[in-house]
Order: structure tokens, then sequence, then C-alpha cells
């Protein structure tokens, strides 16, 4: 007789992009409740909408997540309307000395990418050598991976979680980390001790995954490979897989507040490089 709704419908609603589905296109099934026949609209995006349509509706508003209030400043106004109640940070970071035009092959890549990381919540890696082959970024990768070992040699305690826009990335991601394990043992034992980390019996350890699967994780920081970037050609694509799609803005609120701590990102473009800003996931 009562019903309670939880949720939020600025994150990624139930999604199947990167699973195969059984059904034949169809939007629609006739489902028998008490002798009723009833049509059930399965482009709906979720149960959540449909209440959210129907019911009174009350924001919970309070931010817990982040602990600078600059890593939910984005979200809070792109996607909340500013809504959010947040803790205001007790210092403005200031930004003049970006990094900028890194690139992942320099001997102390690594040493620099966690210097900037750990110096303000919010840093921006721009590689200089990235490039965009079979949906991949391998520079990205592997300076991603300098970056983990980095952290992991100085015992910052910070708990690890790595983002990345398509699984193919992901992939890659995963691919790097082994390969510069494989040539450092020391880097080895560690990674493998972070990966099955737990603090207060709770597992808390170092992660890789991809827009689709990292809803409901946090990490104190988050390192988001950006991935996309000019190809061989130098030709830069708008094909942004799932980000492209309806509801690819929410994908990205969804990567976006992950970080207890520090965010960092890592990037081989810059804003101007993406064009097709009529699209919302894009322009986000």
């Amino acid at each position: 007789r009562q019903v309670v709704v939880v949720g939020d419908e600025m994150q990624l609603p139930p999604t199947s992009f990167f699973t195969s589905s059984s059904s034949e296109g169809e939007d629609e099934i006739i489902a028998e409740e008490e002798g009723e026949r009833i049509a059930i609209n399965l482009d709906s995006e979720s149960l959540l909408n449909q209440a959210a349509r129907s019911v009174p509706a009350s924001l919970l508003a309070w931010h817990y997540r982040s602990r600078h209030e600059s890593l939910i400043s984005f979200s809070n106004a792109a996607f909340y309307e500013g809504r959010l109640v947040t803790i205001p940070d007790q210092t403005i970071e200031q930004d003049n000395d970006v990094l900028l035009s890194l690139r992942s092959d320099h001997e102390d890549a690594g040493s620099a990418a966690a210097d900037a990381l750990l110096a303000r919540p919010i840093s921006y890696h721009r590689l200089g050598d990235g490039v965009y082959v079979d949906r991949r970024n391998l520079p990205e990768a592997h300076h991603i991976a300098l970056t983990v070992r980095e952290l992991l040699r100085r015992e910052t305690s910070l708990s690890l979680g790595i983002v990345a826009f398509s699984e193919a990335q992901q992939n890659a991601i995963e691919v790097a980390l082994e390969a510069l394990a494989a040539e450092d043992a020391d880097f080895d034992t560690r990674l493998e001790r972070e990966y099955v980390r737990e603090d207060d019996d709770q597992f808390n350890g170092l992660f890789v995954k991809n827009l689709e699967n990292v809803q409901g994780d946090e990490r104190d920081v988050i390192i988001l490979s950006i991935c996309y970037a000019p190809g061989p050609d130098g030709k830069m694509l708008m094909n942004f897989g799932p980000i492209n799609q309806r509801g690819g803005e929410k994908r990205l609120n969804v990567i976006f507040s992950r970080a207890r701590h520090r965010m960092a990102v890592v990037s081989t473009i810059q804003a101007e490089a993406i064009t097709n800003v009529h699209n919302d996931g894009a322009a986000a």
C-alpha cells in the first residue's frame, strides 16, 4: 500500500550497451495482471523515471563523498542545477602550474604526474604523444601505469581507481599495468597488494573500470583516461561511443563523481577538439 523509490535520475539507468540483447527489437511487451492486459513500454529508462513523474519527490541534497568542493562542482552545476549541498574548500586552488604537453615516454613522467595529482583536488595531465588507434590510446594507458607505480612507491595510503571511457581503453590500461609490473618486481608486489586491499574489513582495492560499470564505486583518487584523440593521420573523429547516445551525459556524471580526494584527468586533447556540442554527452 506504500512505496518509496530511491535513486538518482542523473546517474546511469539500467544499461545494455556492452551486452548482447535477446530481444527482437520490440519496444513494448504485454503483461497479465489480475486478468487485465497491461502494455509495458520498454523504451522507458527505468522505474525511477516513471515514479518521478507520478509521485511526490524530495531531493536528498547532501553530497557526502567529495572532500573538496571542486570535485563535485562541475556535476553540481551541469546536472543538479547547483542544488547539491557541499562543503566549501578552505583554500582556493591556483592553476598557475597546470601540466601541459607531458609525454608518456619521458623518464620522469610518473613522478611529474604524481606531483601534479597530489598538489590539487583536480589535475589535468595533457599528453603530447597520445594517439587514438583501434579504439585505444596506448600512451595514455602507459602514462597511467607510470602514475600508479609512483603513487604506490610513495605509500600515500590513498586508495586508487582508474576509469576509462571505453572497454577497449580499460583493457589497454590493464595490459599497461601488467607490462610495467612484469619488468619491475617491486611494483609487481605493491600492485598485487593494492588489488586486494581492504580497509576496516571492507574491500578498497585498486580497480580499472569503464563508464558502464563504475557506478556505485568510489576511491580516494580517481584517474580518468579520456582516450579519444586524433588518429595517426591527425584527424579527430566525433565518435565517443555510448557518450554520444541518449543519456550519455549521465554516464559522464557517474564518472565525474567517483573521487573522494583527488581526480586526475589524463587527456591528449583539449576542449576545443570536441565540436559536436549539440550532443548532450559530447557537450558535457
